[in-house]
C-alpha cells in the first residue's frame, strides 16, 4: 500500500496535468482546496487543505498577497509541493454575485461548426452590465437549432450541436455577474501563484454540483448556502440552472446582533453563538441561552423573508416546482431550529446537503463542499466551455 501511494505521488509530480485537478474556494472566512485525480470517469480525492482568511475587502496589494499566500498554503496542506500545481485549476469565489438568463443567436451555413458555437456563446454573454461589474461565468442551459428545442446542455452529460444541420443557432445560458475589482484581484493572485490557466466561478454553484443529485435538479431544488457574509440561492428546475442570487445575510450578521444585544464584543458573541448550538442538544437552556435562542429565531425569520423575495423574483410560483425541496449548506446552516423555521415558512422539505460522490463522503468534511464541487464537477464543464469559448 505504501509503495502504491508513493508511486502515485511521484506520477502526480512528474505528470501533474495528466489527471490532477485542484479546486480552490476563496470564501469570506477561509480559503479551502481539494485536489483530485479524474481518469476515465473515476474520481479520487488526493488531499484537502484550509486556512483562515478575511475576504471582505477586495482592493489593494495586501489582499492580493494574502490570497497568494493562502493559495500556496492550502496547496501545501493538500499535498502539492511547490511548483507542482496542475494546469486544471478552478477558483471559486464567495463574493456577492447575481445571475440572469440570456440567449445568444447567430446564423450559420448548413452545419454547426465550432466557430458557430463560439459565436453563440459569446453572444449570450454580450450584455449591458452595471459599472464595476463583470461576467463571472456562464452555464449553458440548452441549444436550439431553427427554433427547435431538444439540444440540451446537461452539466453531467454535455450534448453539443456540433455538425447538426440548420441555419439558426441559439445558445441559452445562465450568466453569473460579480464585482470587477474582485475578479481582477483573484486573477492577479493566481498569476503570482504560478496559476496561468484557470477558471473563476461561483463557490455556491460548485456546492450545488457537489450536493445536489441529478434527480434533485430534475425535480426542482433550491440550494441555500449560508456563509459568513452572504447567503446564496441556487435554483434548478427541470435539470437546468435557472436562478442565482446572493443576499446580504450571514453568520457574521448573527454574531453582530448577539454582540449588540448582550453588550459583548464580537469574539465573545461568536463563542456564545457556537456554545448555544453545541449546548442546546444536550442541556436545558439557561436564561442567557433562552435570550440567544429567541434572538436567533427572530433573525432567521429575516432570512426567510429575504429568501421569499428571491423566490418571487425567480418565478412567482417557483415553490410549486421545487419538488426536491430546499438543501442547506454553509456553517450557519447547522444552527438549531433552522430547518424547522424554513420548512414551516415555505411548506417544503428541508434537509442538509450530502455529498453525491462516494469518495467525498468518506474523505472530505462537508465544509469543503465548494472546493470539492470545483474540482470534481466545475472542472469538467470548464473544459467543455473553453473548447468553444477560445479561438
Amino acid at each position: 500500500m505504501f509503495w502504491n501511494k508513493f508511486s502515485t505521488s511521484i506520477r502526480d509530480i512528474i505528470w501533474p496535468t495528466a489527471s490532477m485537478v485542484i479546486g480552490i474556494d476563496i470564501g469570506t472566512t477561509k480559503v479551502s482546496a481539494v485536489v483530485t485525480r479524474i481518469e476515465n470517469g473515476n474520481k479520487k480525492i488526493l488531499g484537502i487543505g484550509a486556512v483562515p482568511f478575511n475576504g471582505c475587502k477586495w482592493s489593494g496589494d495586501i489582499i492580493i498577497a494574502n490570497i497568494q499566500q493562502a493559495i500556496y498554503e492550502v496547496c501545501r496542506q493538500s499535498g502539492l509541493i511547490k511548483g507542482s500545481i496542475p494546469n486544471t485549476v478552478v477558483i471559486g469565489v464567495s463574493d456577492i454575485n447575481s445571475g440572469c438568463n440570456t440567449v445568444g443567436i447567430v446564423p450559420f451555413n448548413n452545419k454547426v461548426g465550432k466557430k458557430d458555437i463560439r459565436r453563440a456563446l459569446q453572444a449570450s454573454t454580450a450584455m449591458e452590465i452595471s459599472d464595476g461589474m463583470a461576467v463571472l461565468d456562464a452555464v449553458v442551459q440548452e441549444y436550439k437549432i431553427d427554433y427547435q428545442d431538444g439540444v440540451t446542455e446537461d452539466l453531467t452529460g454535455i450534448v453539443h450541436p456540433l455538425g447538426m444541420p440548420g441555419k439558426r443557432l441559439e445558445a441559452w445560458s445562465h450568466v453569473l455577474i460579480a464585482r470587477r475589482d474582485m475578479l481582477e484581484v483573484v486573477t492577479s493572485a493566481c498569476k503570482l501563484s504560478g496559476i496561468i490557466k484557470h477558471r473563476i466561478t461561483s463557490s455556491s454553484l460548485a456546492s450545488a454540483m457537489a450536493l445536489l443529485s441529478n434527480d434533485d435538479m430534475q425535480q426542482g431544488a433550491c440550494l441555500l448556502d449560508i456563509g459568513g457574509e452572504y447567503t446564496y440561492v441556487i435554483i434548478y428546475k427541470s435539470g437546468q440552472l435557472v436562478y442565482t442570487a446572493s443576499m446580504p445575510w450571514g453568520g457574521n450578521y448573527l454574531t453582530s446582533c448577539i454582540a449588540l444585544h448582550l453588550g459583548v464584543d464580537k469574539n465573545d458573541a461568536e463563542k456564545l453563538k457556537m456554545a448555544f448550538s453545541e449546548r442546546l442538544a444536550t442541556n436545558p437552556m439557561d436564561e442567557q441561552a433562552m435570550v440567544i435562542g429567541a434572538l436567533l429565531a427572530e433573525k432567521l425569520g429575516e432570512l426567510c423573508d429575504l429568501m421569499d423575495s428571491e423566490l418571487l423574483k425567480s418565478e412567482p410560483n417557483v415553490k410549486n416546482d421545487l419538488k426536491a425541496g430546499i438543501v442547506l449548506t454553509g456553517g450557519t446552516s447547522r444552527l438549531p431550529g433552522l430547518h424547522e423555521i424554513i420548512a414551516n415558512k415555505f411548506n417544503l422539505p428541508v434537509r442538509s446537503g450530502v455529498f453525491q460522490e462516494p469518495d467525498c463522503k468518506e474523505n472530505v468534511p462537508l465544509e469543503y463542499a465548494s472546493a470539492a464541487g470545483l474540482a470534481l464537477y466545475m472542472s469538467q464543464t470548464a473544459k467543455i466551455w473553453n473548447e468553444f469559448k477560445t479561438t
